[in-house]
């Protein structure tokens, strides 16, 4: 593995993956970057009402994540395309 660049971004990202096109999608506080071969951002996709978007995927033009909200302490996962309202699922509630 080469090291391109580091940057530094006023999103803390929690989670890395490579897409099948070179992309990179970064998990951030508040949804996904997804970033090109050399980490510049391509767009960014925010996912509503959440503190830590822990790791994100891209499979087959759909972008799902994993996320945890603080304030509700709900883990949640969301699904979506880069162009469309996700669609939220909740995984797990602390009481």
């Amino acid at each position: 593995m080469e090291h391109v660049e580091t940057e530094e971004t006023a999103n803390r990202c929690y989670g890395v993956t490579w897409t099948d096109d070179n992309s990179v999608l970064c998990a951030t506080n508040s949804g996904v970057d997804v970033r090109d071969a050399f980490l510049k951002v391509e767009t960014t996709k925010n996912i509503p009402d959440q503190s830590f978007t822990l790791s994100a995927a891209l499979i087959d033009h759909t972008i799902y994540t994993y996320t945890f909200s603080n304030p509700r302490k709900q883990c949640t996962a969301w699904f979506g395309s880069l162009h469309d309202t996700p669609t939220q699922h909740i995984l797990h509630t602390e009481s």
